[in-house]
């Protein structure tokens, strides 16, 4: 079933909604989820996608389909070194030894719980035995002798036999024996016998629509023997090697010693390869007889001559040597006899052809021709027979061995994606001696840049063999299902709205849509099936690389190329440098059918195939293409309402853009005009090397995303909206997960400046980039406020000197807290270079992004958090602005220095190093210039943090007096409170906090944590507390379908908190404070002492959250009654005498709740102390 949730509160800790009406809203998200249980393989250990989502599916024993596993090994004669390449060595230290040793002890640990496959480059034990006697007779290297005839019971696993099924005879023992016979001799035809093993073995042994299919290729040298050194019209039999005719319908293998032909399926599925052209150019070679060629030929590649100046597009097809010989004396080239009425060039080295023996940047070739179609093309689909593998289509064929579908079955687990099958391939470069060409063709060979491995060291193969069976068992188990999670909803303006903006996530084509629903006067929806969605037929896209920003469809040929999008630029033809332009760019943006590019992008043979993302002309609920998945990035609204919607609705989501919408229709509530990709920003990829976003795109777009590649993090950082009092609108967004930086943009322009201009008047400016780019990952949000650079006098100069100013936390760079490499410091630039004082407005006086000051953190360990801005005196000016690190400390930034090289920063609460600070602070205003700061602490950032059941959170609330310098307060100095549960409710003690207390604290459950910023209402701080449990729950299936395994299924589930307690002590709520209501719309009230108090708060299932919902807010003004000042709003006039609003009672009547995304929606109802008919001054109130 499909639920309608909130969504999860982002780091920055905002409980907002975006609506679209002049009041606060719900927020509702719901999705289909496809989880991905595998582990984060990036660097940074970030989880790759939230805790929510995480779930594995285990089968119970043994799998109920067995998933089939090729080793193919090199068995060449450079086999008989040792790992330095040295020949004359104990047999124990022989590559063919120490791999025959790796191999049994990966299938003694594993045994048969894989179907096992073993077949090598020549087969060598099936044609030769040693010969001891000629080894001590000869000295000999290759001391073998040739057998009479072939022994058909040694060697290799046969192809008709195929992988094991684990009875007697056919198990993990039977792959052991068959690895002893293992020997070294001859050369390296890598590539033909990756097509052959392919071909001949592992696709006809794919049985089950569910099962899985690997090849680990091992190797120590580089790939050859891919074209004849036989002589011209020699029968093909008679020579130890031919060429490798893939474009042909048959060829002489050199390893089953006879024809091989290849059906038209297996042709079509794979597609001709770049050699097809060039053989047609040069003839169809010479016709043989009496053995079973009649009326086809075989081709002779015309062999290379050094002597000629042949381009590199000509010279990759022919047949040449490694090297060639020249005199030493007179440095010309050794000639040989004649061939074909030519003097030959005497070779040195092994004979090969470039195209399929050597990789030439990332140009799809070799072994990679093969092994990334396989990894990508479906190649067992059930109707469209011209793409099958086998050479005939049968009724039975279009069914699995179960007797389902190859394309799924109904019956399949809900949510399982069966409809593909593919064929994974890992490499392995084993020696010290592998060439450079030899390491590029085997990591363009594998089927993910991380499945290639190298095992220089002999100790390093074992090592190599158990990551990538722990990959592939890792990869089997990966459940896709349906369920429901949340993400941050964002305030848009004020009061009870009638429309509600909502996130539906969808991670199975990990795309999300924008929903409208009408609301009733209390908030709750009227009706959960009736939506409305934006349009996005308008749409332009906008690319800023770091040093220019361009549209997508204007674009000229040479402002970018493949490398800026990390892409090959394939062969020489120029068509495949232009892949960036035509076919990814088009992809992202949405410009033309998906299935168009897709096709196209195949038929000009670019580097991979683009997925086609799920759309329904008929039916809008079933679009998944216009919107990627948006996790914690932030949706927000701005601007001046029309028909009760503000102007600007802005969304940043992981297909790596920002999108900005304006107000539409009302049957289109929202129309997009622009998104912009920042695809310069800096980040690493899933080896630690530096990278940026811009070529990560091509993943995303990648067939197989979010099960064959994982799912990636691109804009997923809060952004903030601010409009000027003179309408001036524009942004500031981190990238989160997905990059180390943040952006600007002025999304006012959208509106009033031509949109073939908007690439110079919509981008402010990017933070820095290169050497000087100390940031970490920018996880969490931005703030936005307006700050005094030059405060040279009391009170402060509000007519000059003022700038609208970006305030960015310098996030985590590594998840060790102790590292040198995480920067513990705050970032402030001036957002649009323009004067923001009340004279001279709008001036020119500076440049957008100009770095105001960066405030380093005394003492601050691992990465700073998103900040709190307060404005004390409610002027308009921030004065003080509050943010924790991942250490556990508090800081206060001082922004009353006179320019802003004297702002400063004190700790203000000492942490433990164990409880993290990851969200950003409350404030509670006691008086003048007396603040409590509450947070809480806690992580869920890391996938180490998942299961944190020994860590002890907790709340805390430190009293600070900004009059003053800081006192450093620690836990001892604090009053403790603790939780009480009361039936399903929860309360909390109220100890009251003595004179020589710096604040008070509240600790938490084992496991629990405080991840979003807590909200105030009045002197209440509603604090969010989750806790994950993983749940093993048993499935149970009656079936004989092997694709209905009996499992154990690992779930990831959460309980939520709501908690409410005074600002002033931690404790329980009272009379005099704002309360929250039961899940029924009941206060539950208790006495202690003839003290009337309230239930705290109540504990949910799964990952809830809530917006506060206030009637009598009639602005969107983004300051509150304590001066939190930094979120998204609207500002007022700076003023110099303003009136200070009250934070201890509400002013009026009005209808106030909490709306959650529990299950029921449950509506939590906000009472509160009235403020008093009587006429006081605000001064007599407060101070």
């Amino acid at each position: 079933m499909k639920k309608e949730h909130i969504m999860q509160n982002a780091p920055s800790g905002r409980h907002r909604l975006i609506h679209a009406s002049i009041a606060s809203a719900l927020a509702l998200i719901s999705f289909s989820v496809q989880a991905n249980p595998q582990q984060s393989k990036e660097k940074n250990g970030f989880a790759e996608i939230p805790f929510y989502l995480k779930n594995v599916n285990e089968p119970i024993g043994q799998p109920r389909v067995k998933h089939n596993i090729m080793f193919l090994i090199d068995d060449s004669g450079s086999m008989l070194a040792d790992a330095k390449g040295e020949y004359h060595v104990d047999d124990k230290n022989r590559k063919i030894n120490i791999a025959k040793s790796a191999l049994k002890k990966i299938l003694e640990r594993y045994k048969d719980q894989f179907n096992w496959g073993l077949q090598t480059l020549h087969n060598n034990p099936r044609y030769w035995k040693w010969d001891e006697e000629k080894r001590k007779k000869d000295n000999a290297l290759y001391a073998y002798a040739e057998l009479s005839s072939p022994d058909d019971d040694k060697g290799d696993m046969k192809d008709s036999d195929g992988f094991t099924d684990g009875s007697a005879g056919r198990n993990w023992e039977y792959v052991r024996k068959k690895v002893d016979e293992m020997l070294a001799y001859q050369a390296t035809p890598t590539t033909r016998r990756y097509y052959e093993v392919v071909k001949n073995f592992v696709i006809p042994n794919i049985k089950y629509r569910c099962q899985k299919s690997y090849v680990v290729v091992v190797s120590d040298g580089d790939a050859n023997m891919s074209c004849s050194n036989q002589a011209s019209g020699e029968d093909p039999r008679k020579s130890p090697n031919t060429n490798f005719n893939y474009d042909r319908k048959y060829y002489y293998s050199n390893y089953y010693r006879a024809i091989d032909r290849s059906s038209d399926e297996v042709y079509e599925y794979f597609g001709p390869s770049e050699v097809k052209a060039y053989e047609n150019k040069h003839g169809q070679g010479k016709e043989f007889s009496g053995i079973g060629l009649k009326g086809e030929v075989y081709f002779d590649l015309p062999n290379y001559d050094p002597r000629l100046d042949t381009p590199e597009g000509k010279k990759k097809f022919q047949c040449q040597y490694t090297d060639y010989a020249k005199d030493d004396d007179s440095g010309d080239w050794v000639l040989l006899g004649e061939k074909d009425g030519k003097r030959e060039v005497k070779g040195i080295g092994e004979i090969i052809v470039p195209y399929w023996d050597r990789n030439y940047e990332d140009e799809k070739r070799g072994m990679r021709f093969f092994s990334q179609t396989l990894a990508e093309k479906d190649i067992k689909p059930a109707i469209k027979s011209e793409n099958r593998l086998d050479a005939a289509i049968k009724p039975e064929d279009r069914r699995d061995a179960a007797g389902k579908s190859w394309d799924g079955d109904p019956s399949d687990p809900k949510g399982v994606d069966y409809s593909k099958q593919l064929v994974q391939t890992f490499t392995v470069g084993f020696g010290e001696g592998i060439s450079k060409v030899g390491r590029d063709y085997l990591e363009k060979g594998a089927s993910r840049p991380e499945w290639y491995f190298n095992a220089s060291k002999p100790e390093k193969l074992l090592e190599a063999f158990k990551t990538i069976i722990d990959n592939i068992e890792t990869d089997s188990k990966i459940m896709k299902f349906e369920g429901a999670a949340s993400t941050a909803p964002v305030t848009t303006s004020t009061g009870i709205p009638n429309m509600a903006a909502t996130v539906h996530l969808n991670t199975g084509s990990w795309s999300s849509q924008l929903r409208f629903y009408k609301l009733n006067r209390n908030g709750t929806p009227i009706n959960t099936t009736e939506f409305v969605q934006p349009s996005f037929n308008n749409r332009l896209t906008l690319v800023n690389d770091g040093s220019k920003t361009y549209f997508i469809d204007r674009v000229a040929d040479n402002e970018a190329s493949n490398a800026d999008f990390g892409i090959s630029d394939g062969s020489a033809k120029d068509e495949l440098k232009l892949e960036w332009k035509n076919a990814l760019l088009k992809w992202t943006g949405r410009v033309g059918s998906d299935e168009t590019i897709k096709a196209d992008a195949e038929a000009k043979g670019y580097n991979q195939s683009y997925r086609i993302r799920p759309t329904d002309p008929a039916d809008a609920s079933k679009d998944e293409r216009n919107l990627g998945d948006i996790l914690d990035g932030s949706v927000a609204s701005i601007g001046d309402k029309r028909d009760n919607r503000q102007e600007f609705l802005v969304a940043a989501a992981n297909d790596g853009m920002v999108h900005i919408f304006r107000n539409g229709t009302p049957s289109n509530p929202y129309d997009l005009k622009l998104s912009y990709i920042p695809a310069g920003m800096e980040r690493e990829d899933d080896q630690g090397q530096a990278t940026t976003l811009g070529k990560v795109l091509k993943d995303v777009a990648r067939d197989g995303y979010g099960s064959i590649t994982p799912h990636r993090y691109m804009v997923n950082g809060g952004f903030v909206l601010r409009q000027t009092h003179d309408k001036q609108t524009f942004m500031f967004g981190a990238m989160g997960q997905g990059g180390r930086g943040a952006y600007a943009l002025d999304i006012g322009a959208v509106a009033n400046s031509d949109r073939s201009g908007w690439n110079k008047t919509v981008p402010l400016f990017e933070t820095e980039k290169g050497s000087g780019n100390k940031l970490g990952y920018t996880i969490g949000s931005t703030q936005i406020g307006r700050v005094s650079i030059k405060r040279d006098t009391t009170p402060v100069n509000l007519e000059s000197d003022v700038r609208y100013a970006g305030f960015l936390a310098s996030g985590y760079r590594t998840e060790d807290v102790n590292s040198a490499d995480n920067e513990t410091a705050l970032y402030v630039y001036d957002m649009t270079g323009k004067e923001a004082g009340t004279k001279g407005t709008g001036s020119n006086v500076s440049d957008a992004g100009k770095l105001l000051a960066k405030i380093p953190v005394p003492d601050g360990k691992g990465g700073l958090s998103t900040p709190t801005l307060v404005d004390t005196d409610f002027d308009g000016i921030v004065d003080i602005a509050y943010a924790g690190d991942r250490y556990g400390n508090m800081f206060r930034f001082d922004l009353r220095g006179e320019t802003p090289s004297e702002w400063s920063a004190q700790m203000i609460f000492q942490g433990s190093g164990n409880q993290p600070i990851t969200s950003a602070p409350a404030v509670s205003r006691r008086s003048k210039d007396k603040y409590v700061v509450i947070f809480g602490t806690g992580s869920e950032i890391y996938h180490s943090e998942l299961d944190v059941a020994t860590q002890d959170n907790a709340v805390y609330g430190i009293y600070d007096d900004t009059s003053k310098e800081a006192v450093l307060a620690k836990s001892d100095e604090l009053t403790g409170q603790t939780v009480q549960a009361d039936g399903e409710y929860i309360s909390v003690t109220n100890n009251k906090v003595s004179e020589d207390q710096k604040g008070w604290k509240l600790a938490l459950g084992s496991g629990e944590r405080v991840t979003v910023k807590p909200t105030m209402i009045l002197r209440t701080a509603v604090v969010t507390i989750r806790k994950y449990k993983q749940e093993v729950i048993h499935t149970n299936s009656s079936s004989a379908d092997v694709c209905l395994p009996d499992s154990t299924s690992t779930q990831t589930t959460a309980k939520t908190i709501i908690l409410g307690v005074n600002a002033e002590n931690g404790g329980r709520l009272g009379l005099r404070d704002a309360r929250i209501s039961d899940k029924n719309r009941q206060f539950i009230k208790r006495e202690n002492n003839g003290q009337v108090y309230y239930a705290s708060g109540m504990v949910f299932d799964g990952v809830v959250n809530f917006t506060y919902l206030n009637g009598s807010k009639a602005d969107d003004s983004p300051v509150t009654a304590d001066g939190d000042s930094g979120g998204t709003g609207t500002d007022k006039e700076l003023n110099a005498t303003p009136s200070v609003p009250n934070n201890k009672c509400f002013a009026n009547q009005a209808e106030r709740s909490l709306l959650t995304n529990s299950d029921k929606m449950h509506s939590l109802k906000v009472e509160g102390r009235k403020c008093g008919l009587k006429r006081i001054s605000w001064r007599e109130l407060f101070f």
